[in-house]
């Protein structure tokens, strides 16, 4: 187990917790890395806190590229790595010390193509929450449960496990062959992570957390909607383009199409309140209100939209506040 494993960064702008997030990668007990740090445009400190790193540590190596948002660093980063394994890490986020060597280690262990574990979430500084947890168990506890791809690819769009996310991975780099993230929209995970399933023999899930994610208040809940946020439609278009007439996905394909939609609804200004998400909604929530399968939630939520898109609108947005709510509970 020694094959070197490419760590992408996209950076932007994330001076304030950018050195943690390296430290906390450099650390690691695996030390075959390489570690791709892309500035998208950084307006920041960013830029020279990736340039002393560079200067510190030979396995680092600095992309420096105009803004073109976190697809298009990802992107930069895949074409640059040289690794038999690809790890993606945002850069207000940190893992475990002993986050690949144990997550690699588990792709070899179970013939697997992509491990993927859980996250310790915190709120701004809260990354203590995160190291207290990882004290709590060792570098060799990587049980975990396989999966094939279709059962992965269904129980993900349900959210049944939450592994949508390109971070909380390791992928064998075969699974990238012609991949690459749509650039230019949002919620692009969803669109990328069940064709990566699709390119893998299985998948392992540790029920380990071993990465932290943070959580910054303006990315949580005040974000304004903008242009970008009108991607859900793109995104559900490219869900059953891949999987609506695929019998054993389309059901759970209408459910993420509903998923992201709504939660794209809930920041949508009253002017566009009849707009392309809101016909998305329309379109999939009968399906999904009926849907066994579906989450309880997701189905009152469905059931809520028959009232109207204002008093939609109303109820994903007190939704979405209870989660925020529910975070700083947790922090």
């Amino acid at each position: 187990m020694n094959e070197l494993v490419s760590v992408i960064v996209p950076v932007y702008n994330t001076e304030e917790y950018l050195e943690e997030c390296l430290d906390s990668i450099l650390e690691q007990t695996y030390k075959n890395l390489e570690v791709i740090l892309v500035n998208d445009g950084s307006t920041d400190n960013s830029s020279l806190i990736c340039s002393l790193y560079e200067e510190r540590d030979s396995r680092v190596c600095v992309i420096n590229k105009e803004n073109g948002g976190l697809s298009s660093a990802r992107n930069a980063g895949i074409r640059k790595a040289n690794g038999e394994y690809l790890v993606f890490v945002d850069s207000d986020d940190i893992v475990a010390p002993f986050f690949v060597e144990a997550m690699v280690s588990s792709i070899q262990l179970y013939d697997c193509d992509i491990s993927c574990c859980e996250s310790v979430k915190f709120i701004e500084d809260g990354s203590n929450k995160a190291r207290k947890c990882w004290s709590e168990f060792g570098i060799n506890d990587v049980n975990g449960t396989i999966y094939t791809k279709e059962r992965a690819i269904k129980d993900n769009l349900y959210e049944k496990i939450r592994i949508t996310e390109i971070p909380y991975k390791v992928y064998r780099r075969q699974v990238f062959k012609d991949i690459f993230f749509p650039e230019g929209i949002i919620y692009e995970d969803l669109a990328v992570t069940f064709r990566l399933f699709m390119n893998a023999n299985q998948i392992v899930v540790l029920n380990k957390k071993l990465y932290g994610y943070r959580k910054r208040k303006q990315s949580i809940i005040s974000s304004k909607f903008g242009g970008r946020n009108m991607s859900s439609v793109r995104v559900a278009q490219i869900l059953q383009e891949h999987l609506g007439n695929d019998p054993l996905y389309q059901n759970a394909a209408a459910n993420a199409c509903f998923r992201i939609n709504r939660v794209a609804f809930s920041k949508v200004p009253y002017h566009m309140i009849r707009s392309q998400i809101w016909e998305q909604i329309t379109t999939y929530r009968k399906e999904v209100m009926l849907d066994k399968e579906a989450k309880t939630y997701e189905r009152l939520l469905a059931f809520s939209s028959f009232l109207g898109p204002l008093f939609f609108r109303f109820t994903v947005g007190l939704f979405e506040r209870l989660k925020y709510g529910y975070y700083h509970i947790q922090k």
